[in-house]
């Protein structure tokens, strides 16, 4: 109705692969994805994750998060 999308935050720089199969935080990122409009999005710290999502989540737009040393 009002047009605000919603971001979820995972800054974890310790993150390995075995992480990435987490039920809580797949399935918040799948209701996420659910979302056509407004497009809600995700902060990452990690490329592995920034990876795993764009391949499972096409819907969300990512951010790259503050907390990453460029």
């Amino acid at each position: 109705e009002y047009g605000i999308s919603a971001r979820l935050t995972f800054s974890n720089s310790l993150l390995r692969e075995e992480h990435l199969s987490d039920n809580k935080c797949t399935g918040l990122c799948a209701l996420f994805n659910e979302s056509e409009t407004p497009r809600n999005g995700v902060i990452v710290h990690s490329e592995l994750l920034l990876a795993y999502l764009r391949r499972r989540y096409p819907k969300l737009y990512f951010v790259s998060s503050t907390t990453k040393v460029l």
